[in-house]
């Protein structure tokens, strides 16, 4: 589709609802960095994209605050907020899954944006991998969507 014809198709079906959008040949860029932050001070819990940052495949971002939103609550059904170690119980119930989700999703990133002939071999391969099993595909998906944790 030409900028053009984005344009018109643009003005045609949004510009009632969100005002005019105008778009640019040139295109802005800038690199995420991951990261999972852990408070240096007491009394502070982190969640959200506060406590991590990850690339935005499939939402994993949105998936893991809203993990973390649950994770809290069911902190708080157990403990006092007030107890010392509350941070820190919350925190241990937090770290395995943010840390796999930031190294995975990071990985793939790496290997989608790294046009080298080894990543596009590994590429081939894993979705050759996932056509031959298609429960561990589904599982994948499942995940993704932030169904199983």
């Amino acid at each position: 589709m030409s900028l053009s014809n984005l344009s018109t198709m643009i003005k045609n079906n949004f510009y009632s609802t969100h005002g005019k959008i105008s778009l640019r040949s040139s295109i802005s860029y800038y690199p995420i960095t991951p990261h999972l932050s852990r408070p240096t001070q007491k009394d502070i819990l982190l969640i959200g994209d506060t406590a991590h940052s990850i690339h935005p495949v499939a939402g994993q971002g949105w998936n893991l605050g809203i993990k973390d939103i649950q994770t809290l609550c069911s902190c708080l059904d157990k403990h006092n907020i007030n107890d010392t170690n509350f941070d820190e119980y919350y925190f241990s119930k937090r770290i395995i899954e943010n840390f796999t989700y930031l190294t995975f999703t990071n990985i793939l990133n790496h290997l989608y944006e790294n046009q080298q002939p080894f990543s596009k071999s590994i590429i081939k391969a894993s979705h050759f991998v996932l056509s031959q099993f298609p429960r561990l595909k589904s599982l994948f998906i499942r995940q993704a969507m932030g169904k199983i944790s």
